[in-house]
């Protein structure tokens, strides 16, 4: 029996890492997969809610189609052309930027040179340059991404209709899951199972509502300050605001950048602004909307944080700490039963 069993799980285990490797040499295609799932986080507590009062699954998950599907047309009627024209206008002005930058960086270091000793103005300097072209070296990827997202429409167009069926059939995939697992270890994968839902529910959930929060806050601040191309940096602070910690620094050097272009008083108010936006955020919205779902240190957090960014870079520090909050789960499980 033991043996059998031991069979069972090598199999087991074997598969799982047959399918992670799978999933990692064709993760170029598997995108619309990754939308579909996180789509499926962010409306299953909208069908759980319509399903409580007596709704199907299938009449919910309809209405809730048909009301996304209205906010999104809307959306791409209003939004998209605007935005496309500030990416245009941004582009158009890129050599005027660059010449802006040039002379912000030619009166730091006239001020630099006047104020500070000879080996603090050299590494003042040194500094500059690196942030001169680290701002355009990111300006430019920046651009080359978002010109990118085109080739993906496809797949974003198709991960709504996965995600219908992610929703629409889960408890028979979960039931058909769990059928490919040893019975006696079933208990166990499926308290592991509940618990990295929690983690990713609440990061997956309130990362998307927090980035449209701050996404919109910093918009309609710098547009209130003629900062220009407010729609696109209060799209960029949204996304970069799923990095923890320094996701905030990351969306407000360029809008602080672009308000010094206008004035220092401007790059004040801007500066203002982010800590304002980020202090609602983190004392207000955060602990209501994610709470205590990843379960780790701030110092814990912070190292998973450098860690993701040096495999992964942006993509690595967004994934970092849910990853590792998820390897944690099952390390503590398999501590449990191995004890």
């Amino acid at each position: 029996m033991e043996r059998i069993t031991y069979v069972r799980w090598t199999i087991v285990v074997v598969l799982a890492v047959f399918l992670v490797v799978l999933l990692w040499i064709a993760r170029e295609g598997m995108y619309p997969f990754l939308l579909a799932v996180l789509l499926s986080y962010f409306l299953s507590p909208a069908v759980v809610w319509f399903e409580r009062r007596k709704v199907s699954r299938t009449i919910s998950l309809i209405l809730l189609y048909v009301f996304g599907g209205l906010v999104v047309c809307a959306f791409l009627w209003k939004g998209i052309p605007i935005f496309l024209r500030e990416i245009e206008s941004f582009i158009e002005s890129l050599p005027q930027i660059s010449q802006q930058l040039e002379s912000v960086v030619l009166s730091l270091e006239r001020y630099q040179a006047e104020k500070f000793p000879p080996m603090v103005k050299h590494i003042i300097e040194q500094n500059i340059n690196e942030a001169e072209m680290m701002i355009e070296t990111s300006l430019g990827a920046l651009i080359h991404r978002i010109i990118g997202l085109m080739e993906y429409t496809i797949g974003v167009a198709v991960s709504p209709i996965i995600a219908f069926y992610i929703l629409h059939d889960w408890q028979r995939i979960r039931k058909s899951l769990f059928e490919l697992l040893p019975i006696e270890c079933r208990g166990t994968c499926g308290e592991i199972a509940a618990e990295v839902n929690h983690v990713l529910s609440g990061v997956i959930r309130g990362q998307v509502i927090i980035s449209i929060f701050v996404g919109t806050a910093v918009t309609v601040g710098l547009y209130y300050f003629g900062v220009p191309y407010a729609i696109l940096l209060g799209v960029l602070a949204g996304i970069l605001d799923v990095i923890p910690y320094f996701g905030a620094i990351f969306g407000a050097v360029p809008a602080i950048l672009f308000g010094l272009f206008i004035s220092p008083l401007t790059a004040l108010k801007v500066a203002i602004l982010f800590f304002v936006v980020h202090q609602l955020e983190s004392s207000i919205i955060h602990p209501n909307v994610v709470g205590d779902s990843i379960g780790m240190h701030p110092l814990a957090v912070l190292f998973f944080v450098f860690l993701g960014g040096e495999v992964g870079g942006l993509v690595g520090m967004v994934i970092g700490v849910p990853l590792a909050a998820i390897i944690k789960i099952i390390f503590h499980h398999i501590m449990r039963l191995t004890a």
